[in-house]
């Protein structure tokens, strides 16, 4: 073949490979005409090459000589065909042009690795955290629910040893085993128990007393009918415990064996039974009580069990009956739970509908038909355990949850949560190792890509915080080591509030643990002189914050600086409010550990003008020896020296209730001295005066007022030996109220003085 034949091939065969496969022989036919020969020269040349090595070989010098040996040798055929490389040459070719992609890839296995493990040890760390959570939330509520009722029943043995219904029980017994109910009706011992009763129990407690065979003798009922009758046959073995000197507490049920009132409530109230005897003697009648407010501190005790926390903790009995209100009870009736028409719903029982309500789902059986929920499930057959992977609660929604039972009681302990409210914070952590395998990725896949790399974005660090949760943040009015304070506001309710913002430099587990033991010991105490916690959580970007009432009024140290030391009966009318703020917190087994004028306000609550109020529960322990909600690890002073009793400086982990009544008794001597008791400039020098200096009386160290038994309550407060200290706060409080019975404090006086004080001196002012 001349190189002009060649040529001439090659331009039919470029004509020809470049249009579509199916146009490509009616492209060729065109071209070549009549010539097969040429037909057949391009047909072999799109047999065995592809346009780049048709042109490559072009470019090569042909010679006329052994042209047609050229054509028709396999060798040069095969050596004009490219060369198709092996998957090693092209990774080497690859490689050695550059070795970006190499690193890419393996950016991508080491990225995905460790975020494997990564999300592997997160998974496992949420299981265990969410498991371990509610398993708290049950054995707190287990916890306080045994202690109420272990309480309940000490006062059952005591009101069954009272004289006065001793002594009733001996007149009825008098009466013989099956007095007649004239003769019952006829007797003045009704009128003496009901009086009685009103005095131990209140007017509005409800009660009913039997004999040993089962006589109705008396009752509250107002038209008397079931006296004279005998209880019902099924409440006879709650009589013969109780003959036996068993006390009974019985918790709201479906059904309450034995009631003897038709009152449509009487199933949703709680009673007590227990003998009436002398002590060592067998009993001569069962007295039940019924008291509402029994219920209601029922109610409210799990409604603080669910205070700051997503979890609903609720109780069930053996019927799986939920016995109080729960806190997404306001849906029931919505998503068919409950049927508001009716008045027998007060108790609902605790099954599986089999889909989620919320979606529209419905079940075709009735309530009665379904499945207990998992937890209600084993609850109620006496297992302890718990369900992190998730199952399905009464309104069908998928949760996780831990449960208990309580034999002695036979009640049940559920706590439930939200699957995505469990696991909120896992799912976050993915997203965050999906952005950590994404970074370098992106890092490694842009100049791969030949994009060019910029400096990191500048993100600016002087925005202020203007919402907390559901706060509005308005001005910060306080700062200390531990965390920021904030006058806010509710973003619905436009409430006055306060919000305490752990520090971000202090979220390690000792001050997180601080942190949360301050809000939730506070959480516990109601009395109206202790701050008052309303919410408690965690914002998305980790800030940790909880919200009390916003208190407008002064320290009690800025009261002092504003008008010096403070008059006898001013004195005594502020250290009876904290003694009962303090003595609340004693009753429940909690030591403040750091009461001083800093921790207490004093502002007007309605029409009172110096109402005194204590906070900060950051150093609060509990007496309990084997409490671990509020075990910390003390080796060295956390509070004010100046108002540190002495066996605390020795050992800082010591918990002792005397403790707090030596602080109670230097916040005295400060207000009556307008000083500690203890001040010098060199800081050592305090604890050597705490340990072992007594300080000079009040009346002899700046008093303006002497008055000599309150300088001697002070004294015995400040005594370096607790032995000689009143024994807690309402034994202390106790001697205060008689000597302020001497010493009043009129509002009018409290009123003076804050429109003489509610600005700071001019003197002070700069």
């Amino acid at each position: 073949m001349t190189p002009e034949r060649y040529a001439r091939v090659k331009e039919i065969f470029l004509a020809v490979e470049s249009v579509p496969l199916d146009s490509q022989m009616a492209q060729l036919d065109s071209l070549c005409g009549e010539d097969t020969a040429l037909r057949s020269d391009v047909l072999d040349l799109l047999k065995h090459h592809d346009s780049e090595a048709a042109t490559r070989e072009g470019q090569t010098a042909f010679h006329p000589q052994s042209s047609q040996t050229i054509v028709n040798d396999a060798a040069v055929l095969a050596r004009m065909r490219p060369n198709k490389p092996s998957v090693t040459s092209w990774v080497k070719s690859r490689l050695h042009r550059s070795p970006r992609p190499a690193i890419f890839l393996l950016t991508c296995l080491v990225s995905l690795f460790v975020a494997w493990l990564i999300d592997r040890g997160v998974r496992r760390y949420s299981i265990d955290f969410e498991r371990a959570a509610l398993r708290s939330n049950v054995k707190s509520a287990t916890a306080g629910v045994q202690q109420w009722a272990t309480q309940l029943k000490t006062d059952g043995k005591l009101w069954g040893r009272d004289p006065d219904l001793v002594n009733i029980a001996q007149d009825y017994s008098e009466l013989g085993p099956s007095p007649t109910r004239d003769q019952l009706l006829d007797s003045p011992l009704p009128d003496r128990l009901r009086d009685r009763a009103a005095t131990l129990f209140g007017d509005e407690v409800q009660y009913a007393l039997w004999n040993p065979q089962g006589v109705t003798l008396a009752s509250s009922q107002a038209d008397r009918g079931d006296i004279g009758k005998h209880m019902p046959p099924e409440s006879m073995i709650e009589l013969g415990r109780a003959l036996n000197g068993t006390v009974q507490i019985q918790f709201p049920t479906a059904t309450s064996a034995g009631t003897s009132d038709s009152d449509s409530e009487s199933s949703a109230r709680m009673w007590i039974s227990f003998p009436i005897d002398a002590s060592g003697a067998s009993p001569k009648a069962v007295l039940r009580v019924r008291d509402p407010n029994w219920l209601r501190y029922f109610q409210a005790f799990f409604e603080k069990q669910n205070v700051g926390t997503s979890a609903d903790t609720f109780c069930i009995d053996r019927n799986a009956n939920m016995l109080m209100r729960s806190r997404y009870q306001n849906r029931w009736a919505e998503l068919g739970i409950i049927d508001t028409s009716d008045g027998s719903n007060r108790f609902v029982r605790v099954v599986d509908p089999g889909g989620n309500l919320a979606n529209g789902y419905h079940s075709e059986r009735p309530r009665q038909m379904l499945p207990l929920t998992e937890a209600a499930a084993r609850v109620t057959v006496g297992e302890d355990g718990s369900n992190i992977e998730g199952y399905r609660d009464i309104h069908g929604e998928w949760v996780v949850g831990a449960w208990r039972w309580i034999p002695e009681l036979e009640l049940g302990i559920i706590s439930e949560m939200a699957f995505g409210d469990a696991y909120a914070f896992s799912r976050k952590m993915r997203y965050g190792l999906a952005a950590m395998l994404l970074l370098p990725l992106g890092l490694t896949a842009l100049p791969w890509f030949g994009i060019g790399l910029f400096g990191p974005r500048q993100f600016s660090t002087d925005s202020k915080m203007q919402q907390v949760g559901a706060y509005e943040l308005l001005e910060k009015i306080g700062e200390g080591g531990m965390g920021y304070v904030y006058r806010a506001r509710h973003s619905l309710l436009k409430r006055a509030s306060a919000v305490k913002i752990l520090r971000p430099d202090r979220l390690t587990m000792v001050d997180v643990g601080r942190f949360d033991r301050e809000v939730k010991l506070a959480a516990q105490l109601t009395s109206p002189h202790t701050i008052r916690i309303l919410d408690y959580g965690r914002t998305d970007d980790g800030l940790i914050y909880f919200a009390m009432e916003y208190l407008d009024g002064l320290t009690l140290s800025t009261v002092i600086l504003r008008s010096g030391s403070l008059p006898t009966s001013r004195v005594l009318h502020f250290l009876i409010q904290l003694c009962k703020s303090i003595e609340e917190a004693h009753t429940a087994g909690l030591i403040h550990r750091d009461i001083k004028p800093e921790n207490i306000i004093i502002t007007r609550r309605g029409n009172e003008p110096d109402w005194l109020i204590l906070f900060d529960f950051g150093l609060a322990k509990s007496v309990a020896p084997n409490s671990r909600e509020f075990r910390t690890r003390e080796t060295i002073w956390a509070g004010t020296p100046m108002f540190m009793s002495p066996e605390r400086v020795r050992t800082p982990a010591a918990v002792d209730p005397r403790m707090d009544v030596y602080a109670i008794g230097a916040v005295g001597y400060f207000m009556l001295t307008g000083r500690p008791p203890f001040t010098t400039a060199n800081p050592e020098m305090i604890f050597e005066q705490v340990l072992g200096v007594m300080p000079l009386p009040p009346s002899q160290a700046g008093a303006t007022i002497s008055v000599p038994a309150l300088d001697a309550i002070v004294m015995r407060c400040l005594a370096k030996s607790p032995d000689d200290r009143p024994d807690n706060a309402a034994q202390l409080r106790a001697r205060l109220e008689e000597l302020a019975a001497k010493h009043p404090w009129t509002a009018e006086e409290a009123n003076a003085w804050w429109r003489a004080n509610s600005q700071p001196k001019s003197s002070s002012a700069n």
